[in-house]
């Protein structure tokens, strides 16, 4: 009789647990996504300038950033999403090496809109659940 409360109390905490580690994970995804952004409209900047040794130094940050983040994402989302990222970025790449600024642009515009709806796809919410 004791111990009727065990249960519910039980449950609770699992579910408190579970919306913490959902709300933890999305806070990890926004917070990379927000960072990779970020460099990506420096870069953008810098294309549209047609500035582009300086364009190759600040892709070569936003690789680099990218792959600390691919270490731990793939726990977080499906893999197809991170291929589409690498393939965007392989494209970018390129465009950078042979100076083609509308290819570039479109690509970089690409990539942050693939970066940006990881987050927003992985959120906890009802319509993920069920």
């Amino acid at each position: 009789m004791k111990r009727d409360y065990l249960v519910p109390l039980s449950l609770i905490i699992l579910l408190l647990l579970l919306v913490s580690a959902g709300w933890g994970a999305n806070r990890f995804l926004e917070l990379g996504a927000d960072s990779l952004v970020v460099i990506a409209e420096d870069l953008q900047t810098e294309i549209y300038g047609q500035e582009w040794s300086k364009a190759q130094i600040t892709f070569a940050e936003v690789k680099k950033n990218w792959q600390q983040m691919s270490k731990y994402w793939p726990m977080l989302i499906h893999h197809q999403e991170m291929d589409r990222i690498e393939e965007s970025l392989t494209k970018l790449e390129v465009y950078l090496l042979y100076q083609e600024p509308s290819d570039a642009q479109a690509e970089l515009r690409t990539l942050v809109k693939l970066i940006q709806h990881i987050p927003k796809k992985e959120i906890l919410n009802l319509k993920n659940l069920f």
